[in-house]
């Protein structure tokens, strides 16, 4: 691996440690309860993540019901996955 490749590899996880820590911390600002989902970080149609996405999206319509925060993340671990393309 070249010089540059490995500048390149660096730079790429450098920018979704950031990105990860941004969002964890916005997420959990002010928070005193919070509910997540976990989901797998490929892209691919399944009745176990559609079932989680809906339940996510409930849960976000029950907020004022449970009084928590909602949150959808990829198992940590897992590639980062931003948007589910298929649904």
């Amino acid at each position: 691996m070249s010089f540059l490749n490995k500048l390149g590899v660096i730079k790429h996880n450098v920018k979704r440690q950031v990105t990860r820590s941004v969002i964890t911390q916005a997420v959990a600002l002010r928070t005193r309860r919070l509910i997540i989902f976990l989901t797998p970080g490929f892209d691919g149609p399944s009745g176990g993540i559609l079932s989680i996405a809906w339940t996510y999206r409930e849960s976000q319509l029950l907020s004022d019901l449970h009084g928590a925060k909602v949150a959808i993340c990829t198992i940590p671990g897992e590639p980062p996955l931003l948007k589910y393309t298929w649904f």
